[in-house]
């Protein structure tokens, strides 16, 4: 199976603002902000959304 299109990729990151300006100015991707904290970044059809990683604590507790 080839892969020739995908619409978006989710990464779950632990500083959402920091991420966005290194993928923006290393790849030049077009920063947008849905909402407050939920950011993408934009390069043709496709785009890289942003969550905040949870503690792993919260990760085990949600869970169970």
């Amino acid at each position: 199976m080839n892969v020739i299109d995908f619409d978006h990729i989710v990464l779950c990151v632990a500083d959402v603002g920091r991420t966005v300006a290194l993928y923006e100015s290393l790849l030049g991707m077009e920063p947008r902000q849905a909402r407050p904290g939920k950011w993408s970044l934009h390069f043709g059809r496709s785009q890289l959304r942003f969550a905040l990683r949870m503690p792993s604590e919260q990760i085990r507790s949600s869970n169970a």
